[in-house]
């Protein structure tokens, strides 16, 4: 696979190449064929959920490719099988965009444990940053 000159884009249905477009609802095959040479591109879903990437990767073992979709938030990375080629259509990747957001959900609120000196350390650190702004404040109405 050699490299792409720049990200593709995938919105409403329609990819944007450097070689034009193409309606992935409407033209299956030549769908197929350009993810054959394709390495990534850019999912911008229909719905409200936010765009992101579908990468090809090779199997640890044997010569399979196989896609997966990668989107980050707020530090976060979540990842998700998408599956092979003929995976890849609009509502699977529809519903790889929910999958996305579940897992980036999951894992902002997921507990962290916290003890007694860092809730204490926490605390000195907000105590500092309220004093910090009360300084500030009192200056800008001089």
């Amino acid at each position: 696979m050699g490299r792409q000159p720049s990200l593709s884009s995938v919105a409403q249905g329609i990819i944007e190449t450097s070689k034009g477009t193409l309606d992935l609802c409407n033209d299956w095959e030549r769908w197929l064929l350009w993810l054959g040479s394709a390495e990534s591109f850019r999912y911008v879903p229909k719905s409200s959920e936010p765009a992101y990437t579908v990468r090809k990767e090779k199997a640890t073992k044997g010569d399979a490719f196989y896609w997966y979709a990668y989107r980050k938030s707020g530090g976060k990375l979540a990842k998700c099988y998408v599956g092979l080629d003929h995976d890849l259509t609009v509502n699977n990747l529809e519903a790889i965009a929910k999958k996305l957001t579940g897992k980036l959900q999951r894992k902002v609120t997921e507990k962290i444990p916290v003890t007694n000196e860092s809730a204490k350390q926490l605390q000195i650190q907000i105590e500092e940053l309220q004093r910090q702004l009360s300084v500030t404040l009192g200056k800008s109405k001089n």
